[in-house]
């Protein structure tokens, strides 16, 4: 399978392309440039409305893992600013491209602060679906 991936530098992005890797699949990074740039990466500014949509033809499936990191620093305004706008943003600049592909992938996963709902198991979530614990 073919799979392109922001955020594959992060915490769960670079285990899941190791992953992936391990089961043969081809890996395609999503990234900002400066970022963890390599041959066949895709560029992308969500910041900006930068994105490629050519690039993006050919995938079997996309996942959207980015977003400012959490873990770092004080939660200042402008800090809370960046985490929801790297989140909104590259989610709204990702979907609307993918949308308007001749060949879209047949899957696209978009994920951000998965530990909200908790670990329900089985049980489907949606954004309707209330905090969990922990």
């Amino acid at each position: 399978m073919k799979v392109a991936i922001a955020g594959a530098g992060g915490l769960i992005g670079s285990a899941l392309v190791k992953s992936l890797l391990t089961d043969g699949h081809q890996i395609t990074k999503i990234t900002r440039p400066g970022g963890s740039v390599g041959a066949g990466s895709i560029i992308w500014e969500p910041t900006r409305g930068n994105l490629e949509t050519d690039a993006l033809e050919g995938f079997d499936a996309v996942v959207n893992l980015a977003g400012e990191n959490i873990g770092s620093g004080r939660w200042t305004e402008e800090k809370k600013r960046r985490i929801r706008d790297s989140r909104v943003k590259g989610t709204a600049l990702l979907a609307s491209r993918l949308k308007n592909l001749k060949n879209p992938p047949r899957t696209a996963v978009f994920a951000s602060a998965f530990g909200y709902y908790g670990d329900r198991g089985e049980e489907v979530l949606t954004e309707e679906s209330g905090p969990g614990e922990g």
